[in-house]
Formats: C-alpha cells, sequence, structure tokens
C-alpha cells in the first residue's frame, strides 16, 4: 500500500536494522531441531508470530485506507526515530576549534508520515534532549499544528496513530496518557494507538530512512541546514524538517496523572475515546488478534480529569477560603467560552445587601447578572461588566457608585470589575459587585424616597428574585488567544474563569406581612390574614376586601408603616372562603355549609328551616323538613320556612307529617303505605288494658306475657290468656329434658307440653304407668364377671353391709393390677364420664392408675330408642338417625370407627371405702363395642373394684344450658355424689332428681319399660320408680328388676328369696348358692349331700361334721377321726377325736394295745407277765411281748436273778443283789427267812 501512496521509492537490497527477537529465536530452534515433532512445533510458533504481525499490519492498513479515502473524518500519522547506530548521520561541532577536543554533538532524526496528505516530516534534535516520550509527544503537537492550518482549526475527529514499539513500558503509558489527554481536551474525539513488536520494521517510514542512510553514504552534510537538504533531496515526497532547539516537558506533566496505568509493554492496540463525558481507554491485547476490546480494569481515569474533578463548583460556596471553582480552559477559541453560574432558589426572595462574587485568578473580560421572577422561565438583566461596555455590549461606560433615586430601574453597564489580563502566580482574591441597594441607602432624599419608590411595582421587583444567573462571556486574556501553534494551545491552557466565593444577602419576600420563614427558608411566616409562600394572598376566609401589600409608610407612625390587613368575611362560621365581590363592595362567601345560602350564609336553603333555639353560627341551625311523602298533601313536601311545619293530609300528624293520629297506625307500613288504620288492641293483654299501639308499627303495649301485635294471645312458653285485665298468662314450666320443644313451648289453651315417649304430665316431668327414666347409674359393668387380667381375685363371699358393693362381688387387686370391662356398650351416642368404684384401707398407699376404652368392634344394637322414636338397624343398609328432632343424617350400624385404643386418661385413686375416680367425659357410639381397661399402679395393700359406671355429662344436656351458674354447680355436684355408693343416697335430693330426670329423658328421648319380674316384684307388679326404674322387690330379692336374690338369700320364688342361715362355726362365709341355698361348708363339714355325725340329712347350712368327722366347734372346718376298725368298737369319735376302744386296745385311734398288753391283733391283745420286782416297768414290746429287767435281772418274763446275784426284790432298783461269799465263790442264794433292810448308822459314835 505505501507503494500506490509514494512510488518513487526504491528499496535497496541490504538495510541494517534491528532484528526480532522471537524471528532469530525461532530460526535458531528450527536449525537444531532434530525430530518432526520438534520441527513441526517451531514451524507452528513460527506460523503464529507471522501471523500476529500480519495481524498488526493489516490493522495499519486499514487506518491508512480510512485515512486515504476520508481524510475530513481520519488522520493517520506514523512516527518512529532514526536508529543513528545504524545509520550515517553525521556529527557536528558545536564549538570553535580552541575547543576541538570536545566531543561532537549528535544529531538525532524524527520521521513522520501523514497517510491521505502525502506529507512527510523530519526532526532533528541534538542529544542535549534526554530520548523519551518528550520527544514523541512534542512532534506530535509539532505535526498536529501544521496540519490544523489545513484544516482551519478543525482537526478531523479520529486520529490513527502507528508507533513503534519499546520494551520499556514507561514509553508506551507515557503515549497512552497523552493520547487520553488529548481526547479530554477535544482535540479528538478519539485517539486508536497501535503498535508493532520491535525488530518489524514498518515499510513506509523505515524506507524513508533507508533512503536517507543510502543518501547520507555517498554525500557529505557539513551543518544542520546541509544535512536537511540532503534529506529533502532523498525523498519524495520532500521532507518538511525542522531543527528542535526547545521542547514541552509534557512528561513531567502527565507524570502524576498516570499512575494508574501499568502492564503495557508488549505490543497492543489502545483506545481513547469520550464516554458520557469522560475519557474511556481500552485495548487490544496480543498474542490473540481475535480477541475484543477490553476496558482497562486499573486505569484510574478521574486522574485525568483533573479540571473537571479538581475545582468542583462547590468549592465556590464551601467553607475553605483557598478553594475555588475553575472553569475549562479556552482550548476551542474561536468558539465563544460562555458558561452560566445559575443560583435557583425554591421561593422569591429579596436582595438585602451587595452581591458580592470572588474570583481569585482573574475577573472575566465580560460579563452579566440577570434575575428571573418565575424559576428561570424568563431572565432579565440586572447590570452588565465589560472591560470596554461600548465594544461589548454598545453601552455606555457607567459607575455603580453613580446610581440615582430617578434612575435606579435603568440597567447599565460598567468596567470597574472586569479585568483584560489574566494574574499569573498567586491567587489573588478580586471582586465582581452589584451595589445598587448599597447605592441607593445613600441618595439625598433618605428613607423617606426609598421607601416612596418601594411603593412603585418596577423599582420593587428590581430587587427581587427566585433565581440569579452570572453569565460568564469572555475570559480575561492577554491577547494571545488569536495566536496559532504551540504558544497559542499554551496560552488558551491559561484562559478560564475561576469563582471562590459567593456572598449575597437576601430575605424571604413577604410583601411586608411576614418578618420570618419557615420549611428552611423557603415559606413565609405570614400575619395580617395572609397566605402563600410570599404571603400573596389573603387567607380564604379573609377577601372581605382585595389583598394589597404592606407599605413602608408612612414613618411618622408607631410602629411605622401600614399593615393593610386582610378581612375576614362574615359567613357566620358556615364557609370556609369567601371572594371579593366589587359589585357589593365586600366579601362573598362561597360554599356554604350546614344547609345554609345566602352572601353571608344567614338563611337556610330550600328544604330547610331554621332552628331558632341554636345561634345563627351553630352548624345544627338549619333543619331539614325532612316531610313524609305518604302522610303530605299533594304530595308537597315543603314545609313552613320559619316553623318547619309540614303540610299534612287528614288523619296524619307531626311536624313532618310522619305520624298517625292516636289510636291508629301504619302510615308508613309495606301493607296500604299513606293509610292510618285502627289499632285494635286486646285490652285483656295489654299492659293497663289501653287501646293505643305504637303509630309506626301498630304493636300494641302487651304484658309480659302476651304477644302479637294486638297483645291477643300468649306468648311462647306461656299459656291460658287471660280473662281479666290484671291475670298474666301461665308459664308453660315443660321439663327441659322430658320435652321434645327445645323453646319449652305448650298448648296455648290447656298448658300441655309436647312430651317424649312414655313420658306424660303437662310439663312432662311424668312417667307413664310401668315407665321409668335411667338414673345415672343406668350403664352399670360388674367387675366380679368380667376378665380378671393381672393381680386380681373375685370375691362373691361377702354380705352387703359389711362391705359396700353392687352385684354378687367384687374384685380384690393386689400391687400393680388390671381389670378389664368387655362388652362395653351404649344405647345412644353421647359423652360418657366412666366411673371407678373402688374400696381401699385408708392406710393404703395408691399410686396413680388408669383407664383405657378399646373399640373392639360393632354393636349388638338393634330396634334401640334413638331419637323421637325406635329405629331398625342393618349392619350394611344406611339409616336416617334423628336425634332429638333436631338434626337427621344417614348412618349405618357398622361401627365407624377402627378397632384399637379409642382414648385413655390417668385417674387418682382415693382411699376410702366405696370410693369412685371418674375420667374426663369421652364420646362413645352406640354402633360400637367397647372393652374398658382399668390398670391399678402399685397398691401397698389390697384394693377392691367393684364395678365401672358409664355416667353421661350432664354438661352436654339442655337442663344444664339453660341453668344458671349457681344450679350448673349443684347439677355437677349431684353427679359428683351419685357415683360413690356411700353418698348415693344425699344426692337424692329433689333438685338432683329434677336433673337426672331432665338429662336421661334427654339422652334416652323419653321413658324406657319397667320391666320387672313378676316372679321377684311383690304382687308381680310391673311398676317400677320414675328415676332408675327399681322395682319393688320381695325378702331377699335384688336387682333393679327383682329378678335375683341378694347375697344371703336363694332359691328365688313367688315368697320371694330364703335366708342361707349358714352356720356360723361350719360356713366358709354367709353367702350361699344363689339356686341351691347351699352354704359354702368348712372342710369336713357336712353339705346337703352327705350325713352327718348328728345324723342330720340334707344339711345346707353347714351345721355339723361329716358322719366320722370332729372338731365342729372350732370355727375351722372338722377332721376326720380315722378310728382304727381292729381296736375300735365304732368309727365315729367323740367331739376331742377319741375313738371307742376294745377293753385291751388304746390310743386316739384305738390303733395300739394297752399298756401290759402286746401283740394287737383281731383277737385282742395278749397280757405281757412281766415280774413286777425284776421288771422296769409293767409294760412291753409291742410285738414280741417281752419286758424291759432290771440291771440284775433277766428272763422272759424278767423272774430271775442273774448269776452271782441273788435275793429278787421289787424294792431293789436292780432287782437282786450281789453274792458276798468272801471270794470263796461267786454263785449264791437266798437263805431261807433272809431279810435285807437299810439301816442308817452314825459311825462317828
Amino acid at each position: 500500500m505505501w507503494k500506490k501512496e509514494f512510488p518513487n521509492l526504491k528499496i535497496p537490497r541490504k538495510t541494517r536494522f534491528t532484528k526480532c527477537t522471537e524471528c532469530d529465536t525461532l530460526r535458531k530452534l528450527l536449525k537444531s531441531a532434530k525430530t518432526k515433532e520438534d520441527i513441526k512445533e517451531v514451524q507452528d510458533r513460527r506460523t503464529a508470530h507471522f501471523g500476529l504481525q500480519n495481524s498488526a499490519r493489516q490493522k495499519y492498513y486499514k487506518h491508512i485506507k480510512k485515512a486515504r479515502n476520508q481524510p475530513e473524518n481520519y488522520l493517520s500519522i506514523i512516527i518512529d526515530s532514526m536508529d543513528q547506530n545504524k545509520s550515517a548521520i553525521p556529527q557536528f561541532d558545536t564549538e570553535t576549534k580552541l575547543q576541538a577536543s570536545l566531543k561532537p554533538l549528535r544529531v538525532h532524526l524524527t520521521g513522520a508520515l501523514v497517510h491521505g496528505q502525502q506529507r512527510a516530516f523530519v526532526y532533528a534534535w541534538t542529544e542535549k534532549f534526554r530520548m523519551d516520550t518528550n520527544i514523541t509527544v512534542n512532534v506530535l503537537i509539532s505535526i498536529l499544528l501544521e496540519l490544523a492550518k489545513d484544516y482551519n482549526g478543525h482537526l478531523p475527529n479520529t486520529l490513527y496513530l502507528q508507533l513503534d514499539n519499546s520494551a520499556k513500558e514507561c514509553k508506551n503509558k507515557y503515549i497512552i496518557a497523552f493520547a487520553a489527554w488529548l481526547v479530554h481536551l477535544r482535540v479528538f474525539r478519539k485517539v486508536k494507538l497501535g503498535y508493532l513488536m520491535p525488530g518489524h520494521t514498518h515499510e513506509d517510514v523505515d524506507q524513508m530512512f533507508s533512503r536517507f542512510s543510502t543518501h547520507l553514504d555517498k554525500r557529505n552534510a557539513a551543518t544542520i541546514p546541509e544535512l536537511f537538504q540532503r534529506l529533502t533531496d532523498a525523498y519524495t515526497p520532500h521532507a518538511e524538517c525542522k531543527l528542535m532547539t526547545s521542547m514541552w516537558d509534557f512528561r513531567d506533566v502527565i507524570d502524576k496523572k498516570i499512575a494508574a496505568i501499568s502492564g503495557h509493554s508488549r505490543p497492543h492496540h489502545f483506545t481513547a475515546k469520550l464516554v458520557s463525558g469522560k475519557v474511556q481507554l481500552r485495548a487490544k491485547l496480543w498474542p490473540d488478534p481475535q480477541e475484543e476490546e477490553v476496558e482497562i480494569p486499573d486505569l484510574d481515569s478521574d486522574k485525568l480529569e483533573c479540571s473537571l474533578n479538581d475545582r468542583l463548583p462547590r468549592f465556590m460556596y464551601d467553607e475553605d477560603p483557598e478553594s475555588y471553582w475553575q472553569s475549562i480552559s479556552w482550548l476551542l477559541y474561536p468558539t465563544p467560552l460562555h458558561l452560566n453560574i445559575t443560583l435557583s432558589f425554591p421561593s422569591i426572595y429579596e436582595l438585602g445587601g451587595d452581591i458580592k462574587i470572588e474570583m481569585p485568578t482573574a475577573r472575566p473580560r465580560e460579563m452579566l447578572l440577570e434575575k428571573s421572577l418565575d424559576h428561570g422561565r424568563t431572565w432579565h438583566p440586572m447590570q452588565y461588566y465589560a472591560y470596554n461596555c461600548r465594544e461589548a455590549f454598545d453601552m455606555e461606560d457607567n459607575e455603580q457608585s453613580a446610581v440615582l433615586l430617578d434612575s435606579a430601574t435603568e440597567i447599565t453597564c460598567t468596567s470597574e470589575d472586569s479585568d483584560g489580563l489574566p494574574i499569573i502566580g498567586e491567587p489573588q482574591d478580586q471582586t465582581v459587585t452589584f451595589e445598587k441597594l448599597t447605592q441607593l441607602n445613600n441618595n439625598p432624599s433618605g428613607l423617606q424616597g426609598i421607601f416612596e419608590e418601594f411603593e412603585n411595582d418596577t423599582f420593587r421587583e428590581l430587587f427581587v428574585f427566585t433565581d440569579l444567573r452570572i453569565r460568564l462571556l469572555y475570559p480575561a486574556t492577554d491577547g494571545e488567544e488569536v495566536s496559532s501553534g504551540l504558544p497559542g494551545l499554551l496560552a488558551k491552557l491559561q484562559y478560564y474563569y475561576t469563582v471562590s466565593d459567593l456572598q449575597l444577602v437576601a430575605r424571604c419576600y413577604c410583601n411586608l406581612h411576614g418578618i420570618y420563614c419557615k420549611d428552611n427558608g423557603t415559606v413565609c411566616e405570614c400575619q395580617h390574614n395572609t397566605a402563600g409562600p410570599n404571603c400573596e394572598r389573603c387567607l380564604p376566609l379573609y377577601n372581605n376586601r382585595p389583598w394589597r401589600r404592606g407599605s413602608y409608610l408612612p414613618l411618622d407612625t408607631e410602629p411605622g408603616g401600614t399593615a393593610n390587613e386582610c378581612q375576614k368575611c362574615n359567613c357566620h362560621d358556615h364557609a370556609d372562603s369567601c371572594e371579593y365581590n366589587a359589585t357589593v363592595g365586600h366579601g362573598v362567601c362561597l360554599d356554604c355549609q350546614h344547609n345554609t345560602t345566602g352572601v353571608n350564609c344567614s338563611e337556610c336553603r330550600a328544604g330547610f328551616y331554621p332552628n331558632n333555639s341554636l345561634s345563627i353560627n351553630h352548624p345544627d341551625i338549619c333543619i331539614t323538613c325532612s316531610c313524609e311523602p305518604l302522610g303530605v298533601r299533594d304530595n308537597d313536601t315543603s314545609c313552613d320556612p320559619l316553623t318547619g311545619q309540614c303540610h299534612c293530609k287528614a288523619g296524619v300528624t307531626g311536624l313532618h307529617c310522619d305520624q298517625c293520629e292516636t289510636g291508629t297506625y301504619g302510615l308508613l307500613l309495606e301493607d296500604r303505605p299513606g293509610e292510618c288504620k285502627n289499632c285494635s288492641c286486646n285490652t285483656l293483654g295489654t299492659l293497663d288494658s289501653v287501646d293505643l299501639c305504637d303509630q309506626i308499627t301498630g304493636q300494641c303495649p302487651c304484658k309480659n306475657t302476651t304477644d302479637t301485635a294486638t297483645c291477643g294471645t300468649c306468648k311462647d312458653k306461656y299459656w291460658r290468656f287471660p280473662e281479666n285485665p290484671d291475670e298474666e298468662c301461665l308459664p308453660c314450666l315443660c321439663d327441659v329434658g322430658g320435652s321434645t320443644s327445645l323453646n319449652t313451648s305448650c298448648d296455648g289453651s290447656t298448658g300441655q307440653c309436647d312430651c317424649r315417649p312414655n313420658l306424660q304430665g303437662l310439663r312432662c316431668d311424668q312417667t307413664q304407668d310401668g315407665y321409668y327414666v335411667p338414673g345415672l347409674d343406668f350403664l352399670l359393668f360388674e367387675a366380679e364377671g368380667e376378665n380378671v387380667e393381672t393381680n386380681c381375685t373375685v370375691v362373691t363371699t361377702e354380705l352387703p353391709g359389711t362391705i359396700l358393693f353392687t352385684g354378687r362381688g367384687f374384685v380384690s387387686c393386689n400391687g400393680s393390677a388390671a381389670v378389664a370391662f368387655n362388652d362395653v356398650e351404649v344405647e345412644q351416642n353421647w359423652f360418657y364420664a366412666l366411673a371407678v368404684r373402688h374400696t381401699a384401707d385408708n392406710s393404703t398407699t395408691l399410686s396413680s392408675g388408669s383407664v383405657q376404652v378399646f373399640t373392639v368392634g360393632s354393636s349388638g344394637v338393634n330396634g334401640s330408642s334413638v331419637g323421637n322414636g325406635s329405629i331398625q338397624m342393618n349392619d350394611s343398609i344406611p339409616t336416617n338417625l334423628t336425634v332429638d328432632g333436631n338434626s337427621t343424617e344417614q348412618v349405618s350400624s357398622l361401627c365407624p370407627y377402627e378397632t384399637g385404643l379409642a382414648y385413655s386418661q390417668n385417674i387418682t385413686l382415693t382411699a376410702g371405702v366405696g370410693q369412685v375416680s371418674m375420667t374426663d367425659p369421652v364420646q362413645l357410639d352406640r354402633r360400637c363395642r367397647y372393652q374398658v381397661s382399668v390398670h391399678l399402679d402399685g397398691a401397698s395393700s389390697p384394693v377392691t373394684v367393684d364395678s365401672l359406671l358409664l355416667i353421661p355429662d350432664v354438661t352436654k344436656s339442655i337442663v344444664y344450658e339453660l341453668a344458671d351458674n349457681t344450679t350448673k354447680g349443684v347439677y355437677k355436684n349431684c353427679v359428683k355424689s351419685s357415683a360413690p355408693l356411700p353418698t348415693t343416697d344425699t344426692a337424692s335430693t329433689e333438685q338432683c332428681q329434677q336433673m337426672v330426670f331432665s338429662l336421661s329423658a334427654q339422652v334416652y328421648d323419653g321413658a324406657r319399660a319397667c320391666d320387672c319380674d313378676p316372679v321377684g316384684t311383690v304382687g308381680g307388679s310391673s311398676d317400677c320408680s320414675d328415676v332408675g326404674g327399681r322395682c319393688r322387690c320381695k325378702p331377699g330379692v335384688g336387682g333393679t328388676r327383682c329378678d335375683t336374690c341378694i347375697p344371703g338369700y336363694h332359691s328365688l320364688s313367688q315368697e320371694g328369696c330364703s335366708a342361707c342361715n349358714c352356720s356360723d362355726l361350719g360356713s366358709v362365709h354367709q353367702v350361699c348358692d344363689l339356686e341351691t341355698g347351699q352354704c359354702p361348708c368348712h372342710p369336713g363339714v357336712s353339705d346337703a349331700s352327705m350325713l352327718s355325725a348328728s345324723n342330720l340329712t340334707a344339711d345346707l347350712q353347714c351345721r355339723s361334721c361329716q358322719l366320722d368327722y370332729f372338731g365342729f366347734e372350732s370355727g375351722e372346718g372338722c377332721h376326720p377321726c380315722l378310728c382304727n376298725e381292729t381296736g375300735s368298737v365304732s368309727l365315729q369319735c367323740d367331739e376331742t377325736g377319741q375313738c371307742p376302744c376294745t377293753d385291751t386296745s388304746g390310743g386316739d385311734k384305738c390303733d395300739v394295745c394297752l399298756p401290759g398288753f402286746f401283740n394287737f391283733s383281731s383277737q385282742g391283745c395278749s397280757p405281757c407277765g412281766c415280774d413286777e420286782a425284776g421288771s422296769e416297768v409293767m409294760t412291753c414290746d409291742q410285738t414280741e411281748g417281752s419286758c424291759t429287767c432290771k440291771f440284775n435281772v433277766e428272763g422272759e418274763g424278767c423272774d430271775t436273778c442273774r448269776d452271782t446275784t441273788f435275793n429278787l426284790a421289787t424294792w431293789n432298783p436292780d432287782g437282786c443283789q450281789d453274792c458276798f461269799c468272801f471270794n470263796h465263790t461267786d454263785r449264791c442264794t437266798s437263805a431261807v427267812g433272809f431279810v435285807l433292810q437299810n439301816i442308817t448308822v452314825d459311825v462317828n459314835r
């Protein structure tokens, strides 16, 4: 592309330029590669490297093409320096020959090509300048100034700048910052920077340097002008050469602003452009040529906005005297630098002093102070300021101090506060003022003249404003704004406006109707009945005369001036506002309230009349006529405007014609409306026998017990209409449970209540003959007939009175035990309390127990009385169930609940006789069958469980709901007392019985047949007690139906039950067999099935021992005699157990021989035959008959002395005595007549 633009360029065969490090490295690697893989890897790297170069060059060529095709929009420049080490650039002496020993001065060249304009630039500079970024920046500024001439001062919007990359990061980042600064100064809207890798040349600029080098190799250049001539001749188009003798040090200026730019030493493409008034820097990073531009994240772009952030507008009014606002510089000259400073206020204000504007550097050459009275919609000049008033505004130059009172409204121009030249150096306070008010205060006519002028609207508005605007039209300059080139650019940087302080004294403009302001000075605190932010109008109700501004005049009054307050309209407190009416000469009230009208709201409007008892100012002064259309003549609903009386038709009266005359009623009723009808009261049912009724409804004044409009019938719950004026209807007093009417109504003539089945009486409080209502113990389940699960024993041996229980017995439990009540069913769906009757010794330590209810299946209910009638239940057919006549629902006879635990409650066991532990009420269903398990937890001594009661919950009954709180408490105590057996009778009071009757009549829907047993009932009667259904039993008969004998009786018969009369000694207890009457005999005691020892037959009472038994009197039973049939005369022993023995036998059982006999046999016993003198005892062995001999005796009968003994004698304990033969022999016999006798001898004598 560069060849097309510069066709005269020629490329030498060999040039000496820097090599690319990457290329050189790849070249060496390729030579040393041994394998195909290594070679391919190096080739891939080289391909990518060349691709990267190509991408950068293609972008560069694209920029050149756009600049050539659209030079008005795009400018493309490439800048590069010629390497002196590789080029033959001459060196020049800087001093005389006397100083030839000094080092020659090197000359450096920086070249540039401007594409599209075919212009080339060469800048020569000596080594007195440091080779850094300043070179590139100064060259670029110089080129831009030259090009600006061709563009008439307006360069294209976009600059494409191509540079040679540097491994030194500092070079790149300064160029990037300078590009951003050019955009910030609006020199360009966008600058794009492109870098090529070091060692890869741009053909166009490098070709130019090549031509220079080749040309200088063959030609000498002794001076710099001669060098420039050589360079100009060497290249086409001819280079424009310049020697840079001085440079601007932009680096030091930019250095403070670019601390955040770093990390850009590699090749990049950069873009700087304006986005929302701020400079945005974006970069495309290599080596990926396809990567999108990304914003540089570590660029603190605010640091490039020094003129916008360092001198902010708020510095004009902050408290720092050193701070000030500064505008942008006049870089866009000759476009005017026009700026406005606007002070906007929320309301109207009035100047109270001078306006002072402090400008620390230089006051503008031209400026205008304006004001607005309509919040900026329109503006009016207050004062012109100009260095030359005639030249700037075509006005005369006037001093502000020369303002006169008669010309104060004229707008003038002054040069007193304008500067022509800016003040360079330290800021200096210079003030621009508006001091017309101060000057007028010094006028010869004094305050009187000023205040007279304030009566003039034009004069007054001179100092009133909503907004102030300072129009800065031309900054102070030194005339260099017209200069071009770099000096002009630098001069324009110093042309700007500054303001360090704005001072003005102002107050709320209140039209002299207020002194103070509120709401942060935006609203006047108005006086004199005025309103509005500036007190510019009267209060709504104070327009009796037109609003006028307050006045300073006259000055000689005390206090001075005139208030011109607003006057209140006379609306009699019936209006909130009024308006002045010039025709009537005062205020006319608006929107009169309280039904008033008129100029002063002093009249009532049509359809109303005045209440003369009230003040005319009262809000209720006007009353509506309220004429009843049905009661007026000819539909005329108007009334007398003074009295309010409506025009009534015949038979109608009242102020509003809304009442019938006395004795009539019904004017407003829907039935024949507009007609008054006679009352027709029944005087027997009215109070005081009056025949007057309510004139609206026709209701007569009934007695307490009469009803209807004419009082001609008794009220519900009452009957028998009075026959005399002083009588009342009688109360029905229906039993709330026995009557089917929930409102307890009765027949109005007879007083008969509607009774439930089998109940009778006017009040339904009696049962029919042969019927009863169940008592609270109707659902009673005996423990002795149930399953005893653990540690319990069934006891049916006690008589009533010895211990309190019901039925035939009870269950005695020890420790932790349980009793299960099976097949528990109810006849009605209700809530039931489960009461466990028990007895425990007072010393028994009891712990808590529990009651568990299990659903085990469906009940056997069939044909039971439910609701108002009997129903037949079928397990599979749904049935309509009606309860108390209230509701009907479809039910099934099958239990609707799953089997298993339904309820579980803890109970507290109380020590004592006949106690009851009761659960809270639980809901049971008549269709279900239940098992109730009672658990006792560890009693210290036996506890007896008598029975389980299911007591209907009285709190769910009508009788309870209708009772007062005291009676409700009585009813609860009745239930509580009726459960324990010791207190059952105390619950039989009349009030308790009435409650039980009503409760049971409701629960069981009437009365049940008595069903008395004809055998056990006295006289075979079928009558039973009204409450509980207990029949009259014969002696010894028990049970509600009299169908069983009580404990201690047996054998139910027409005479009743027979007493058991069990023997106290022979019976285990006093309860005999229910059917046979047999008492429970002790062991060995005779019963009816055997003969007794007393020859008694059929003995039921256990009165003697069995045959061949004894010991009846012990009371512990009889023992068998066990007499030996051989030795006994009879097998029946006596009461002591002694059997009757034969003559030779003995013992309690006659089973041994008597002493002195032996050989017990059927023939009797044989005598022993023992010698009395030789035997120890007179008995012998019972079997062998051998005797027991004395020591010196022997022989079967102990009748022979042993050898060496003699003289057998009874008295001798040894039987025989030893022989005494003086050792001559050991055998001897007794001498005849020898007598041996012991004598006592005293040997001491």
